[in-house]
């Protein structure tokens, strides 16, 4: 009995492994490889990750700003008003649920510090991210000012870079 579960446990392992090279291969010449090479340069995300991510995603530049983008994920409060008063709940969890399980499970390994130094530099040379400063897209580089709003007060620069 229990060779029939390690042998269940094996095929289902070899199953996986047949499945994740297939991925690989098309994910070659899939149109997000190049941002799925940039998510993967992310402390604690595999190839896996990478793709449903990018998949559920797809193209930020159809979101104006970023609480577009937080609205798709469902991770607006909700809100419970009455005249001048004003009371903001949880989270909706109305948007797409795969992606937001998949973002929020990810920010819980940015929780904890990495115990290397250069994490972050080795991981961006194992990917092998271009030299030249440009994004995903190849128009400008995505770096954490790219989240704020630009001195104009327009929408962040991250949206149109992409």
């Amino acid at each position: 009995m229990f060779q029939e579960y390690v042998r269940a446990v094996s095929e289902h392992q070899e199953r996986l492994q047949r499945l994740e090279t297939e991925l690989q291969t098309l994910a070659k010449t899939w149109r997000w490889a190049p941002v799925v090479k940039a998510i993967q340069a992310l402390r604690g995300v595999q190839f896996t990750v990478a793709v449903p991510r990018s998949a559920e995603l797809g193209d930020l530049r159809l979101f104006e700003n970023p609480r577009q983008l937080m609205s798709y994920l469902g991770l607006t409060p909700s809100e419970h008003s009455s005249g001048e008063r004003r009371r903001q709940g949880g989270i909706t969890q109305r948007g797409n649920s795969h992606a937001r399980r998949a973002l929020s499970e990810g920010a819980w390994v940015y929780r904890i510090a990495s115990g290397r130094q250069y994490d972050a530099m080795d991981r961006s040379a194992a990917q092998a991210v271009p030299s030249s400063r440009t994004s995903l897209s190849g128009s400008t580089s995505l770096s954490s000012s790219s989240f704020l709003p630009s001195a104009s007060g327009g929408s962040p620069s991250f949206f149109h870079s992409l």
